[in-house]
Parts: C-alpha cells; structure tokens; sequence
C-alpha cells in the first residue's frame, strides 16, 4: 500500500520546478503533524495536538493558510498519531482552501520527527521545499523570507534555517532548538548549546536534491531533525545558511503553559482577518 494519499490529483510531470528566466521557484512545502505530543497530553486527550485551535482555527489549519499566503500551492501533511482526525479534517479544508493539499502517513512516527521528514521527501520533485513544524504556527511572512533565500542558498548548494536573534518571549527561549553561527553558516544546533546567536524558529528551507542522497537512515533507530542538520553540518561539512526573520511572528508549542501564552498573544490578524478560501 503506498504511503500516501493524495486528496487532489497527484501529477508529477506539472510540477513548478523553476520560473521563465531560470530562478527557482519554491512552491511546495512539507507540514510535520504526526507527533504524539506528549507534553501536553492533558489538552490531547481527546484530540490530537494539530487540531488543537489557536484563536478559531486548528494549529493545522492555521499553518496551512499561512503557506497559501506565501504562494506555495502544494502542500504534504505527514501524519502519524491519530493519523484519521487529522485525515478528516484535511479533507474539510480541501473543500474550502485554494490548495492541493496531499497526505503522508509514518508508521514509524514514533521514531522521530526526522523519521516523517524522510518519509515524505521523494514526493517532492522541485529542487527546493519549505519544512515546517503543525505547532510553531509562524506568521506567513516567515515562510516568504524562505522562499526569497532561495537563489543564495542555491548558489551554494546549501539548506537554511529560519531564526530569531532577538525573540520577544521568555517561553521561546526556555525550550527552543538553539543556532550557533560563524562566518554567515550555521555551526551547531541544539537545545543544549550555552553560548548561540538565534534559535530554530522551525521552519526551513530544503535541498531536496541533497536530501534524498542522505545515506542517514540506517544510522540510528530514533531520528529528529535536528539529528539530520548535525550531519548536514559536522560529517557532510555542507552550508547550512542561516535566514534571519527577526521581529517576525511566532510560537512552538510544547507545553499547557505555551498554548495558553499563544491564545493570548497571536496576533488576530493572522487568524481572524484576510480570510483564506475559495470566493465565488
């Protein structure tokens, strides 16, 4: 049985890759949503954490209307846990959104949050997608800075990575992904650094070319994303490009105490104004 679902017809020979005048165009992204969540499980108990809302819509929702306003058009949502939920409400908003929105289902979603990105990379055919976490619920503008990156960090057959180097939240801080940075290249990352320049917003900017030649997934039993970056940077000593996005908006939530921060400081224009959908 394949590994997938598409929603929309899936053809690959349509595929954007690159605009007329050669540049790359990004128009594809992966949304991680297959994780159990254990650290708020007392808000999961009957619902998975991506159909958790912030403000009136799911934290799923909320991210995939954020990439319509970057102009990505295709979409895969890579399942795991309470994989049907999350199905049905997929379906609900293909009714509604101007997307082609396709799903990826991890059997082994325990095993990682890396574990789905490899699940989902060779769905991708453009030369470059954007990664991004169902619980970092970044402001639509991230994911432009991304997708503008993309010539530089092309020229140097690089990955990137969204940061901030001035968050405004003491809860972005306590449990973030850290970046440290050295002569414009990310040098390490992790949640155990002292001494770093901006933390891991979640979202990033794929080589998929690069990412598909990754020989990482008989490394180790467990894999998270972060697992893949070290060995992007420290073995393959591949440019790992840092895109600055400070003063942009967002959130990671892990916890109760981060969800209930989130409800209260998310902007409402992200959510409750410019509506996204199919208008008559």
């Amino acid at each position: 049985m394949n590994s997938h679902l598409n929603l929309l017809t899936f053809e690959d020979g349509n595929r954007e890759i690159t605009k007329a005048n050669g540049s790359i165009y990004v128009n594809e992204a992966i949304i991680l949503a297959a994780g159990f969540g254990n650290r708020i499980r007392e808000l999961t108990g009957k619902i998975p954490k991506p159909l958790l809302k912030v403000g009136t819509k799911s934290m799923l929702q909320y991210n995939i209307e954020q990439l319509i306003k970057a102009n990505i058009s295709k979409i895969y949502v890579v399942t795991g846990y309470r994989s049907k939920a999350i199905r049905d409400h997929i379906a609900k908003l293909q009714k509604i959104l101007p997307v082609q929105l396709f799903l990826v289902h991890n059997s082994n979603f325990h095993l990682g949050n890396g574990k789905s990105l490899l699940t989902a990379k060779n769905l991708i055919k453009s030369p470059y997608c954007l990664l991004t976490m169902v619980d970092n619920c970044p402001d639509f503008n991230i994911f432009v800075r991304a997708k503008e990156s993309v010539t530089a960090i092309n020229k140097v057959n690089g990955m990137g990575l969204c940061i901030d180097r001035s968050p405004r939240y003491s809860f972005q801080i306590n449990d973030a992904t850290r970046v440290s940075i050295k002569n414009e290249a990310i040098i390490n990352i992790g949640k155990k650094i002292q001494k770093y320049d901006g933390l891991d917003m979640g979202v990033f900017l794929l080589n998929m070319r690069e990412l598909k030649k990754l020989n990482i997934k008989k490394r180790k039993l467990k894999l998270t994303i972060t697992d893949i970056m070290k060995y992007w940077i420290d073995e393959l000593k591949r440019p790992f490009i840092p895109i600055d996005c400070s003063g942009l908006f967002w959130t990671d939530i892990d916890t109760k105490v981060d969800f209930n921060v989130t409800q209260a400081i998310m902007p409402k224009r992200s959510m409750d104004h410019m509506p996204v959908g199919h208008h008559g």
